[in-house]
């Protein structure tokens, strides 16, 4: 097949995972540590997972945010509200009536008294009942994301990459497929990151481990596929993640610069890299086979720690 562009109604993010062509993550991972380790190893799951999906959906697809999520049910709103079973036999005890049983049971208990009180989980089943169909995101990080928002585009020239954009286009060839965060209108590919630490060669350092310029690379080689020629250019806008949320745009590529000896170290680095991976992955898959990490060998020692017992 030709490299294909899909909008996302055309693609959504559930069918582009179950493609079977090979991501940069992918290969990335098989370079980096074994083919074994990418062709059977779990995929992340948890709390930082969750946190990445939700800020990139309010940052780069807010429409689709509004829908799809909201906020959870916040009992500080309320003056005085039960959260645990202590609170119910408490409050029963006060009223001389019997609190032995199960929480169920205790809270069936305090509703037929029909007094007007407020119970945590009563009050969240009312609220989530009148959003169906939404994820609920958890009050501090929904409001932590929404201040990220609020900072990512205070910056005149954040705000203006956003608007007029595409967002999660997906470029899909024989054998690789890519989903860049964003499509500016000026042609430029960003990726949207959050972190703990935007600072320059912290970042960068990080950058390097996870394998951005490689993934950027292949980004823009699969875009060149699509299009017939490079993007604009290619950025990582990190924001941290904590107040007050900075944000700082990252170079891999620019067009403007000139062949690929002028481009930014990471382009050289993760173009070097990438031709390496297509060769490994296209070797294991021609083969049907993917090596793990090989056999008995030294155990390897930092020369830094060398140096410092004298042996080196």
């Amino acid at each position: 097949m030709p490299t294909t562009v899909f909008t996302p109604d055309q693609l959504t993010n559930e069918a582009y995972q179950e493609l079977p062509q090979r991501s940069g993550s992918f290969l990335f991972k098989m370079y980096k540590h074994s083919p074994a380790k990418a062709r059977f190893g779990d995929q992340p799951k948890g709390k930082p997972l969750d946190f990445g999906i939700w800020s990139h959906a309010m940052m780069l697809e807010p429409e689709r945010f509004a829908e799809e999520y909201a906020r959870d049910f916040d009992g500080s709103v309320y003056e005085s509200i039960m959260t645990k079973g202590q609170d119910y036999k408490d409050w029963l005890k006060e009223r001389g009536l019997k609190v032995s049983g199960t929480n169920a049971e205790l809270v069936s208990r305090i509703i037929e008294t029909g007094e007007q009180v407020h119970i945590e989980d009563v009050e969240r089943e009312l609220f989530r009942g009148k959003l169906p169909g939404r994820e609920f995101i958890p009050v501090a990080d929904f409001d932590k994301i929404e201040a990220m928002r609020h900072s990512l585009m205070a910056d005149p020239d954040n705000r203006a990459m956003f608007e007029g954009g595409f967002s999660e286009l997906s470029i899909v060839s024989d054998e690789f497929k890519c989903r860049p965060d964003l499509m500016t209108k000026g042609e430029w590919l960003v990726n949207y990151k959050t972190t703990m630490d935007a600072e320059t060669e912290t970042f960068g350092r990080k950058a390097s481990d996870m394998g951005y310029p490689m993934r950027a690379t292949m980004e823009c080689e699969l875009f060149k596929q699509a299009y017939g020629h490079y993007p604009a250019g290619y950025i990582i806008l990190a924001q941290e993640k904590e107040a007050p949320y900075l944000c700082k745009p990252f170079t891999i590529y620019e067009r403007s610069r000139g062949d690929h000896s002028e481009q930014p170290q990471a382009w050289q680095m993760g173009r070097k890299q990438l031709v390496e991976a297509i060769k490994m992955y296209r070797k294991c898959r021609d083969a049907d086979v993917w090596p793990g990490l090989g056999g008995r060998e030294d155990l390897y020692v930092p020369d830094y720690q060398l140096k410092r017992e004298g042996v080196i």
